[in-house]
């Protein structure tokens, strides 16, 4: 089921749109891939801090002092300057494929067309 949300537009919520194997996988993406180093986040904002989730699993620690409890946003294709709040057309990293093609998938669900980069 689709609900347009009139109050805000282009803000759609689709019910049941993945299966909990396919939310578990998204999950997964999330922190063992996206969270990384070539995506800009909290934690390497002064340079490259890879693999948190593989440091995290292996040291069986996420807690406050683990570079992965500090992850709390990913960019994902053009990267956000929070400090002069814009985005650079040159810094940017490869967005995801798989993850651009779900984006379509769901926006041609409520007649929408987007460019996911």
């Amino acid at each position: 089921k689709i609900w347009k949300i009139p109050e805000v537009e282009g803000l759609y919520v689709i019910t049941g749109a993945l299966s909990l194997e396919e939310q578990a996988y998204w999950a997964m993406k999330a922190v063992a891939e996206f969270s990384d180093c070539a995506h800009t986040n909290l934690t390497n904002l002064h340079g490259p801090q890879p693999n948190h989730w593989e440091n995290a699993v292996k040291n069986m620690d996420v807690g406050k002092d683990s570079g992965f409890y500090k992850v709390r946003w990913a960019s994902l294709g053009y990267h956000y300057d929070w400090t002069a709040r814009l985005y650079h057309k040159n810094a940017k990293s490869d967005f995801p494929k798989e993850l651009a093609s779900l984006a379509n998938q769901f926006a041609k669900k409520v007649g929408l067309e987007v460019k996911s980069e």
